[in-house]
């Protein structure tokens, strides 16, 4: 059965779509393995239907896994589905991150105060 899986708003023709208790995977004709680790490395979300009007299961917090090159020429993409463990790591090193980012432009700020700069 062909199916579509979107993701980053592109929809890609799938078969074989499978899902398991912590993986889904789905067979690719139409790209191949480097253009699919491109195109699936940095997805966190997934959604699979018929066509964008007939969307029957979504996967929001996903991580590309592997790609594997079959004997047909085709190749199957495999995301994890994050435990709620995982999903909190991410949501602290994303929360870090914006940490970090403030923190760095706060002491840009304080430099620019202290040291001068600016409009002479």
């Amino acid at each position: 059965m062909n199916e579509i899986i979107i993701a980053g708003g592109v929809e890609y023709a799938a078969q074989d779509v499978t899902t398991s208790v912590n993986t889904i995977s789905f067979k690719l004709s139409e790209l191949t393995a480097e253009a699919a680790r491109e195109a699936f490395n940095d997805v966190e979300t997934l959604a699979v239907g018929n066509g964008t009007d007939n969307i029957y299961g979504e996967y929001p917090n996903v991580k590309f896994l592997s790609v594997t090159l079959d004997v047909d020429g085709s190749i199957t993409v495999t995301m994890r589905i994050l435990s709620e463990t995982e999903k909190q790591i991410r949501e602290l090193q994303e929360a870090q991150t914006k940490i970090q980012t403030s923190v760095r432009e706060h002491d840009e700020i304080i430099a620019e105060l202290l040291y001068g700069g600016g409009e002479a």
